[in-house]
């Protein structure tokens, strides 16, 4: 924040300074303390920039928990809602399809759903909002369909299994990569939780790997699962320009260009992770070090 100083105060204009400088004297002359840490104004613009810095990752964070909900004016859509739910049947129906088949069994005292599931589609993407309603276990989910998942933590926790001993949590703001056509997976989801997420062909992602480097990804890229993001990380962002585009745009993004482009940022974005938290970056011998245009 700009500001300056006049003989260690700030800089007043001529009509109100006399005023200000009466008011802000003590008796003895001297400021009152919270006057002195007021008129300290780097601290005071430190802490304007932390408030920002917050209000904007809040900000990118409730407009993912309302994704697909709201128009680009605020107003409810029912457009891309395909299932509201206490059946598990019924949510599988529809789940089976956004994602691909897996096993859902609940891990607490209710075993009644309350589930919501609302997607779109952006090229051969789904995006999809998704929520339980209840503490739910996850496994078995099947490689046949040969999609993959990014799931990101808008409201809740959730713990996604490496391994039998090991795991990585998300909590808000915080992403899961998984290609479930290439290892098995399963998580655990708290009865807050919702998520959005990311489903996409693994064959998508490796064509596009081949075409940005030059060669095949090798295989241990696929097996590896791993956690990124953060509430002000790119991710998050990207994730939230995706949404704003849906909400704007939605013709564009289902049918036009703009899909496209979307799906092909999301997709760079999460190859991108994968090669950082495997150890190969993009200038590694292996790879060409260049890109096809």
């Amino acid at each position: 924040c700009p500001h300056g100083s006049q003989g260690g105060q700030p800089i007043q204009s001529a009509s109100s300074q006399g005023v200000l400088k009466q008011t802000a004297a003590g008796e003895n002359g001297r400021q009152p303390h919270w006057q002195q840490w007021f008129f300290n104004l780097p601290a005071i613009c430190d802490h304007r920039a932390q408030l920002l810095h917050w209000y904007l990752q809040g900000e990118k964070m409730d407009f993912l928990q309302s994704a697909l909900l709201l128009d680009s004016q605020g107003s409810p859509v029912t457009d891309y809602e395909l299932v509201r739910s206490r059946h598990f049947d019924e949510i599988r129906a529809w789940s089976d399809q956004v994602y691909m088949p897996y096993k859902a069994t609940p891990s607490g005292s209710v075993r009644e759903p309350d589930s919501v599931l609302h997607a779109v589609s952006i090229g051969s993407m789904i995006l999809s909002r998704f929520s339980y309603g209840i503490p739910i276990h996850l496994c078995d989910f099947s490689m046949g369909p040969g999609m993959g998942m990014a799931l990101t933590t808008v409201r809740g926790n959730a713990r996604h299994w490496i391994d039998s001993g090991a795991f990585a949590e998300t909590p808000v703001g915080h992403t899961f990569l998984v290609d479930t056509s290439r290892t098995d997976y399963w998580a655990d989801f708290d009865p807050e939780h919702l998520q959005v997420n990311i489903t996409f062909p693994h064959q998508y992602l490796e064509e596009l790997f081949l075409r940005w480097y030059g060669v095949p990804a090798e295989a241990e890229i696929w097996r590896r699962k791993l956690s990124y993001g953060g509430p002000n990380s790119a991710w998050v962002a990207l994730l939230s320009y995706v949404c704003r585009c849906v909400a704007e745009t939605p013709e564009l993004v289902t049918k036009g260009p703009l899909g496209s482009h979307l799906e092909e940022m999301l997709g760079m974005h999460m190859l991108s992770e994968w090669l950082r938290q495997s150890g190969t970056e993009p200038g590694n011998p292996k790879l060409r070090g260049s890109v096809i245009p």
